[in-house]
């Protein structure tokens, strides 16, 4: 009952600009400290696309104050499962399920394709199938801690290098180390542009089913509880039937060039 009347009041506060709050209700926001152009810089100087859509909903919106800091990948998500930070920003699996609660909205999908090396043996069969599960015998390279990552690789019976950054999954595969790196091809592209090789490495045109969306999650030991996430749903759900969110995502990316769906 208590939640239902949070609730309530929650879709009641939305109609005003932004929600009054109290002193105390600070919003600690963990990202990837490596992750450009999503997430890049360590501790408060961290920026990119995920601080800057959670600013312009959680800040600017909500009427939240929020800190944002950025940290390797595994302590950023340990501190939100511990309830040492707040919220964190990723695709849904099981085992983050057991330590936070996913906001119902997601905040973007993001693409994610195959890159080769130019004219490496892993290019040419990619040219020729559409199914990944077939190419088991190349060398794929992937991040510590990525689950969206052990999660693919599982299902497709698929053995795989891990490393602390897809820079260096990119760097292995410029020197012919690695065969195969999947993610996002905006954010490999960034890697790509910010190394020089461009003319060493490329993306593949297919987009893999599984493409990841990416939520808001809420450690369930932080003091905040569900009614938070509801709020937040509301707000983004508001914010798509207005056009504001797709307004927002737009100036992401002329601001980040990365281009996200609004689903």
């Amino acid at each position: 009952m208590r939640n239902m009347i949070c609730i309530l009041t929650l879709c009641i506060s939305l109609g005003s600009a932004v929600t009054v709050r109290a002193e105390g209700d600070l919003l600690r926001i963990n990202y990837a400290d490596s992750y450009p152009p999503l997430s890049y810089g360590q501790h408060d100087s961290v920026k990119g696309v995920l601080p800057a859509l959670m600013d312009a909903i959680l800040v600017q919106k909500m009427g939240y104050t929020a800190v944002h800091t950025g940290k390797a990948w595994k302590r950023a998500q340990e501190e939100v499962w511990k309830g040492y930070a707040d919220l964190l920003i990723t695709s849904s699996t099981p085992e983050r399920a057991q330590y936070s609660y996913q906001s119902r909205q997601p905040v973007f999908t993001l693409s994610f394709r195959p890159f080769t090396k130019v004219n490496s043996p892993a290019s040419k069969a990619l040219q020729t199938t559409l199914d990944i599960s077939t190419l088991s015998q190349f060398r794929f390279c992937d991040v510590h801690g990525n689950q969206w990552g052990e999660q693919f690789y599982k299902k497709h019976n698929i053995d795989f290098h891990v490393t602390r950054s897809f820079e260096t999954c990119l760097r292995l595969l410029s020197v012919g180390r690695t065969d195969i790196v999947v993610h996002s091809d905006h954010i490999l592209s960034e890697i790509i542009k910010k190394n020089g090789w461009q003319d060493q490495i490329k993306p593949h045109p297919q987009v893999m089913a599984e493409s990841p969306k990416f939520y808001l999650l809420l450690s369930k030991q932080s003091k905040y509880n569900r009614a938070l996430l509801a709020e937040f749903d509301l707000t983004v759900e508001r914010m798509r039937h207005d056009g504001s969110y797709h307004h927002l995502l737009r100036k992401l990316n002329i601001d980040y060039g990365v281009s996200v769906a609004a689903n």
